[in-house]
């Protein structure tokens, strides 16, 4: 037996260190995430969308110049005061001549509108194009004729508003009384709403075309005998998951970004209180991630499932996902309905319209830990049947499970 030569009977030879390779789960995850996430492209999508806001925002404030008004000359006798005081769209400029040459000034586009009154109940409007400002003008005469009819009867203006003015109801509200809520308030929830939609589409969308396209391609096989399927489908919900939540918090820094240059340039936003509080934002936070990974485990079951994306009739199982999140903003307007109360519980539904009435309503203290603990349950519930559904269908080629196969996989999960 011949002796180690790097041995001289003295010292032990040092083994060669080994370098400690990452769990296949993060392996897989960390794959997934690089492979959908650009920080290049998602920070021009970011610069892109704040220079758009920028020319609308200038655009609009463009458009409220006073430059724009139309000039509408106005023919009518004298016992008729008509005026348009402090209108935005519309200013009566002084014109000579008689109604055939002011007529003329209209066709020629000089003026915008020529407006001839005969009465309090006859008028008319002469104009080259579609009057946007007519509203005004009708407002304007509709209030000369009432002016002129009480006139007629001989009714005091004072007496008749003190008449038809309503009664003063003052509201006061009880301790523990739910305050309204604003029209800021449904806005902010319209939009955390908004951005939970397209987190969760967008995760689903990566994650049908992932595996739909890795199955098409035949490299299952060669995957499936390195690692194990549960920890392919695992890598695959957190890198993927990760790629979603990342998107939406881009649209939500734009968004933040697009308020501050509003702001910045002497616009007020009023935002509510609860939306500024770090135990909400925790709570959203919680609800989109668990409701992210739900949806993406069960696009994970239906694309195993496809062999052909093109021609299978199971791409309508997707629509599942988009009427449990616009429940939420049905929630808007009826928060405390019993049963918007109730989805606000059940996995499916619970990240929209909990995530609704957190903002539009006052949920008792122990609905979010509830609705948090029941879709924890439910994503590892869903998890375990995805990755059992993953492990046969995946390497299903040429047919489609059918529904009772895959009850009978769920089952076994």
């Amino acid at each position: 037996m011949s002796q180690d030569p790097r041995f001289d009977g003295k010292t032990v030879p040092t083994p060669p260190v080994r370098r400690r390779r990452s769990p296949p789960i993060w392996t897989v995850a960390r794959w997934e995430f690089t492979r959908f996430f650009k920080l290049r492209d998602q920070l021009i999508s970011l610069a892109v969308m704040l220079l758009m806001g920028a020319l609308g925002f200038g655009f609009s404030m463009a458009m409220e110049t006073d430059d724009d008004k139309a000039k509408l000359a106005v023919i009518k006798p004298d016992s008729v005061p008509f005026t348009l005081a402090q209108s935005q769209r519309v200013e009566i400029v002084d014109e000579d001549g008689d109604e055939r040459t002011l007529l003329a000034k209209v066709e020629s586009r000089d003026l915008d509108g020529l407006l001839v009154i005969r009465g309090v109940d006859d008028a008319t409007l002469f104009v080259a194009k579609e009057p946007v400002w007519q509203p005004e003008v009708m407002a304007a005469l509709a209030g000369i004729k009432v002016q002129t009819k009480l006139a007629e009867m001989e009714v005091d203006p004072l007496r008749l508003a003190a008449a038809t003015t309503p009664p003063t109801v003052v509201v006061e509200m009880v301790e523990r009384a739910t305050l309204p809520k604003s029209a800021a308030e449904k806005l902010v929830a319209g939009g955390f709403l908004f951005l939970m939609f397209i987190a969760v589409m967008s995760g689903m969308g990566t994650f049908m075309l992932g595996i739909t396209g890795e199955k098409e391609s035949r490299v299952t096989e060669q995957v499936v005998a390195a690692i194990s399927p549960q920890a392919w489908i695992d890598g695959k919900l957190l890198g993927l998951s990760g790629v979603a939540l990342a998107g939406a918090g881009f649209y939500l820094l734009s968004a933040l970004a697009g308020l501050g240059m509003f702001v910045a340039l002497g616009g007020e936003v009023p935002l509510p209180e609860v939306v500024v509080s770090p135990w909400f934002a925790l709570q959203v936070g919680l609800l989109a991630l668990m409701g992210v990974l739900f949806w993406n485990c069960f696009a994970g079951m239906i694309a195993a499932t496809i062999d052909d994306p093109q021609t299978s009739s199971r791409g309508g199982l997707m629509t599942i996902p988009m009427i449990c999140l616009m429940v939420g903003f049905v929630a808007m307007a009826r928060p405390d309905h019993w049963l918007i109360v109730l989805l606000s519980w059940f996995p499916p539904t619970a990240p929209a319209t909990l995530t609704a009435r957190l903002i539009v309503s006052d949920p008792a203290w122990w609905e979010f830990p509830l609705a948090l603990l029941l879709l924890v349950g439910a994503v590892l519930l869903i998890r375990r049947i995805a990755g059992k559904i993953f492990a046969l269908g995946i390497l299903m080629h040429g047919k489609e499970p059918s529904i009772w196969e895959i009850l009978r996989w769920a089952r076994q999960a």
